[in-house]
């Protein structure tokens, strides 16, 4: 007696073929993904370890530099002058008293500069450059701000606004750096306090 066939098992053979075909792909564009995360997260961390560095560099262009009260003052001349426009990357959008008690008389305004992304553009002299490091885009940029002053010793309870000596310069610094790619931002600050 003759055998027939009627293909049953060509059709499961094809939805085999065609299930193990999905899982292959579905297994590729995993691998794709996650190649591509771990690539994005290393350029965050190059860009995020370039602002690091830039702070710590900024930090030391702020304690290594000699400011006087006349930085911060509207008549300032010279390279170290705090502007509202952060010519040079240092910036002071508030008051600053020419007489009086600069210590509690100085206000540090309400702006952040650092918001306006005009201050970041390139080749617009409003930010310090960061010396660059191995593996960015570009060079890592700062601003250093003046924020007025802040106690110079903690166990001062009542320091005498009349005298300087008695008070600190507060900066607010932030750094804008990138990465491998320049998608890849990272934006960091600190404040500090020179005494």
């Amino acid at each position: 007696m003759l055998n027939k066939q009627k293909g049953e098992i060509i059709i499961i053979s094809l939805i085999m073929m065609l299930l193990l075909t999905i899982v292959g792909l579905t297994g590729v564009r995993i691998s794709n993904l996650e190649e591509r995360m771990s690539g994005n997260f290393r350029d965050h961390e190059i860009a995020f370890q370039s602002a690091e560095a830039t702070l710590v560099e900024a930090e030391a262009f702020v304690e290594n530099t000699t400011f006087v009260v006349g930085n911060f003052q509207s008549g300032c001349t010279g390279s170290q002058c705090f502007t509202s426009t952060c010519t040079n990357g240092l910036c002071f959008n508030g008051s600053f008293p020419t007489t009086g008690a600069p210590a509690s008389s100085c206000s540090a305004g309400l702006t952040n500069p650092w918001e306006d992304w005009a201050l970041w553009t390139d080749g617009s002299g409003k930010y310090k450059l960061a010396t660059s490091l191995t593996g960015t885009s570009s060079a890592a940029k700062y601003i250093v701000e003046f924020r007025c002053f802040m106690v110079r010793d903690d166990t001062n309870s009542d320091p005498n606004a009349n005298l300087i000596a008695e008070w600190a310069y507060s900066f607010r610094i932030t750094a804008l750096a990138r990465g491998g790619t320049a998608d890849s931002q990272v934006m960091l600050q600190t404040t500090y306090k020179k005494i």
